[in-house]
């Protein structure tokens, strides 16, 4: 079954997202089609050249085309959290503009992958939403203030339940995305916490090896198997 992935950013990331790029080539064996969102027309500009096959390019303009609610968030916010609120909104136009995509897959553009993204979609396997959490280490437990889950890594089904998260997501942000802590909100991420319980279909990813990241990483044990694969507590480094 072919696997649709997203992710967005600009010049700032580029050299990060050609990165992420060719480590999906190297390990995504299943056919799969990656929307790229160019938040600047440099970006547009440099990855049109280099035709990568399975990216699709998506201007910006396309995803604020007449939406006046996201547009009047630029009035009053950063650039990045400009980009915090455009998170949802992103994920539901490429839905509506590609009705044949069943899973979605939100990656950030500094993800890297070091193995077969496969152990992620069984954990999803008939649930709406994946998420994932910091598992932040004991030194930085202190940081779960600022959201229990990270927003690097969703999946969302197009259903009811995907598309009920996403809505409400989207509207979240519409009337609050900062980067700072209020009211018990963060930036796009806090809205996360509640999920598993304020919906249906909601599944936290349990694999170690996804998610590996500065604030978690020194609670693991790294090894390296037979073919110099890179295990994490004796799982593979995905």
């Amino acid at each position: 079954m072919k696997r649709y992935y997203c992710t967005y950013f600009d010049r700032n990331y580029l050299v990060r997202a050609l990165a992420l790029i060719e480590s999906l080539n190297m390990y995504e064996k299943n056919d799969f089609e990656l929307y790229v969102v160019c938040m600047d027309e440099i970006t547009r500009v440099m990855l049109k050249k280099l035709n990568f096959p399975n990216v699709t390019l998506i201007p910006m303009h396309e995803i604020e085309q007449r939406d006046f609610p996201l547009l009047a968030t630029k009035k009053n916010r950063s650039l990045i959290e400009y980009y915090f609120t455009l998170t949802p909104t992103i994920i539901l136009r490429l839905l509506e503009k590609f009705p044949e995509i069943d899973v979605l897959t939100y990656l950030d553009a500094d993800l890297f992958f070091f193995s077969s993204p496969d152990p992620i979609f069984e954990e999803l396997d008939n649930s709406s939403v994946l998420i994932h959490e910091h598992r932040f280490s004991p030194s930085l437990a202190h940081l779960e203030i600022y959201g229990k889950y990270n927003v690097g890594l969703l999946c969302f089904r197009n259903d009811s339940n995907g598309l009920e998260v996403l809505n409400w997501w989207r509207d979240r942000c519409i009337e609050w995305c900062y980067n700072r802590l209020e009211n018990d909100k963060f930036a796009d991420q806090k809205y996360l916490n509640d999920w598993p319980t304020r919906f249906n279909g909601v599944t936290v990813l349990q694999n170690p090896g996804a998610g590996v990241a500065p604030w978690n990483h020194e609670q693991y044990v790294f090894t390296l198997d037979s073919s110099n694969r890179v295990l994490i507590n004796d799982s593979p480094l995905i």
